[in-house]
C-alpha cells in the first residue's frame, strides 16, 4: 500500500515588494519570504531535496525496508518531495516531504488548505493543517517556513491486524523532530 500525498500548490502572493539582491529577498524570519513562490529568485535547483535525508534518519524511524520515491512524477515547478513508506504486511505507516518556494505566509492564505493548529518543531514556530474537506482520521500534516520557502510533512497511518496503528499527529511529529536537523532553515 503506498500512500498518496496530494498537495496544491499556494498561490495567493503576499505583501511585500521585492528588492535587493536573492540573498535579501529571502532572508529574515523563516517564512517572512518578501515575495510569493512564483516569483521566488529561488530556482528549482535550489530548492531542498527531501530524499537526501540520511539513511540512518529514515532507518532509526522504522524505514529502513521503506519504498522510497517522489511524489510528483513528473515533477512540478516550484516543488520537490520525498516518500517513504514502509513495506510488507505488517507496513505501519508511510512519510513524506515537500519543499517548496512558496512561502508559510502563502500555505496559511490558501484557501484549499484550513483547520490550522499551532504548535512547535523543536524551538521552531510549525503548523498542523488539512486539506479543505479532508477528513481522514489516518494521515496529519504539518509545515513550517524555511528561509527559501515552506516544508511540509505528510503522515499515513495504515491499519494494521496485529497490534494498535500509529496515530498520525504523534507520527508526524516525530518525523518532523527527526528530520528537522536535516532540513535547511
Amino acid at each position: 500500500m503506498v500512500a498518496s500525498v496530494v498537495l496544491m500548490a499556494c498561490s495567493t502572493p503576499i505583501a511585500g515588494e521585492a528588492k535587493g539582491d536573492k540573498v535579501s529577498q529571502i532572508t529574515g524570519a523563516a517564512g517572512t519570504a518578501t515575495v510569493p513562490g512564483d516569483a521566488s529568485p529561488i530556482t528549482d535547483e535550489e530548492l531542498f531535496d527531501p530524499c537526501t535525508i540520511p539513511d540512518e534518519v529514515t532507518d532509526e524511524f522504522g524505514l529502513a525496508t521503506a519504498f522510497e520515491e517522489s511524489v510528483f512524477n513528473p515533477p512540478l515547478t516550484r516543488w520537490k518531495s520525498c516518500l517513504w513508506s514502509q513495506m510488507g504486511f505488517e507496513a505501519r505507516f508511510a512519510v513524506g516531504i515537500l519543499t517548496t518556494a512558496y512561502t508559510f505566509q502563502e500555505l496559511l492564505a490558501n484557501p484549499t488548505k484550513d483547520r490550522f493548529v499551532p504548535t512547535k518543531v523543536g524551538r521552531h514556530d510549525a503548523t498542523y493543517f488539512a486539506e479543505k474537506g479532508e477528513d481522514d482520521p489516518l494521515r496529519c500534516k504539518i509545515a513550517w517556513g524555511t528561509s527559501t520557502g515552506t516544508v511540509l510533512l505528510d503522515a499515513t497511518s495504515y491499519s494494521v491486524q496485529s497490534g494498535s496503528r500509529e496515530e498520525p499527529c504523534p507520527l508526524v511529529q516525530r518525523w518532523a523532530e527527526a528530520v528537522y536537523p536535516h532540513i535547511p532553515s
